[in-house]
């Protein structure tokens, strides 16, 4: 029997591969479900009622929330691993322009920018 961590894993690495199968292949209705699921959570009363959103810039075959930033006047964080350290920093960013392609061909801050002083508290 393997750890808890390794039982976590597990069921990550199998939900996104059944999400991978599930989630539309065509760009237009990738697009397409990815707004009208932004549209979803920007009339959660959590969004709604928080000051601060974090967020990920999503791959290929994940949920684009990118459009939020257009949608909403919330403050955004995005995540960043320093690579050195292993460590998670969260960083403000307000317009696309501030993320710059990373590891995995993920965006994600741009080097330079601020670290934020925020730590995410809920999730949704």
């Amino acid at each position: 029997m393997g750890s808890p961590i390794e039982s976590i894993s597990s069921s990550k690495r199998a939900l996104r591969e059944s999400w991978k199968k599930s989630f539309p292949q065509d760009p237009t209705a990738r697009k397409s479900a990815s707004l009208a699921i932004c549209q979803t959570l920007i009339n959660h009363s959590g969004f709604i009622q928080a000051p601060q959103i974090g967020l990920f810039a999503a791959r290929i075959f994940e949920i684009d929330l990118l459009p939020l930033l257009a949608m909403t006047q919330k403050a955004y964080f995005f995540p960043k691993v320093d690579s050195s350290t292993r460590q998670l920093h969260f960083f403000s960013i307000t317009q696309l322009d501030q993320l710059e392609m990373g590891a995995y061909g993920i965006l994600e801050p741009k080097k330079g920018l601020p670290k934020a002083q925020w730590s995410p508290r809920i999730s949704f």
